[in-house]
């Protein structure tokens, strides 16, 4: 059983201009509750209790949500920050919180929630060892936005970045 997850909490969103000058996107509000609340929830329902968020810009204020969220207390969360001094992407985050990681974890954008079944896909990597990951994927009619991926049936061979927008 994986019990932890990894939540990116690190970029600028930078698109979204004057809306993240102040606050990252992940704790942007959903109605009433900022929108980290959701992805907490969710990891709690599917059994995760340890949850590490990876943060870079306005860290502070992820540092405090981690601390005073009531989700901690009502599920029993170990919620943990792990401060990206210069960003260095998503690989770079990850290897600066090593240290911290479990050897199999969930990676999740802090500003996605995908309705996915987390127990079931980590199914793969829970029955057999020599998995080292899986990904969970989205056909989109025009991926302009997002980044790609080339399969070849369940194999991933190539990712490719989104294109960059001007202004982005």
């Amino acid at each position: 059983m994986i019990s932890q997850a990894v939540i990116l909490c690190g970029g600028r969103g930078s698109r979204l201009g004057v809306l993240t000058a102040d606050i990252p996107k992940p704790l942007l509000p959903i109605g009433e509750i900022p929108f980290l609340d959701v992805l907490v929830f969710e990891l709690a329902r599917h059994g995760i209790r340890r949850l590490l968020f990876l943060a870079g810009s306005h860290a502070d204020q992820v540092i405090e949500y981690a601390a005073s969220t009531p989700l901690k207390t009502r599920f029993g969360l170990e919620l943990l920050v792990s401060i990206e001094p210069q960003p260095a992407g998503t690989g770079g985050a990850l290897w600066q919180a090593g240290d911290l990681l479990d050897e199999c974890f969930f990676l999740l954008n802090g500003d996605s929630w995908f309705d996915v079944n987390l127990l079931a896909l980590a199914g793969p990597m829970v029955e057999d060892p020599t998995v080292a990951g899986v990904i969970a994927l989205r056909h989109v009619t025009n991926a302009a936005r997002f980044g790609s991926v080339q399969l070849s049936g369940s194999r991933i061979l190539h990712f490719a970045e989104r294109p960059t927008q001007s202004g982005s």
